[in-house]
């Protein structure tokens, strides 16, 4: 994979111009265990992003559902 392709990829999974240049810092010193920490933490920063929205979508269901009734 190309530095071109990993910073498109990086870019669509919603990093920012930050985290993609300390990204790619880090690949030029081919740390892989680096490499796989800071993708690591992007991701549950995702996941925790998720889980608070599904909440709220919750809610809104939840109001959708008792107005229905």
């Amino acid at each position: 994979m190309s530095g071109n392709d990993i910073r498109e990829n990086l870019a669509a999974a919603g990093c920012d111009h930050k985290f993609i240049e300390c990204f790619a810092v880090v690949m030029e010193k081919k740390g892989l265990s680096e490499q796989l920490e800071l993708l690591t933490g992007h991701r549950v920063r995702l996941l925790k992003e998720l889980h608070e929205i599904q909440i709220k979508i919750d809610c809104l269901d939840y109001l959708i559902f008792k107005l229905k009734k």
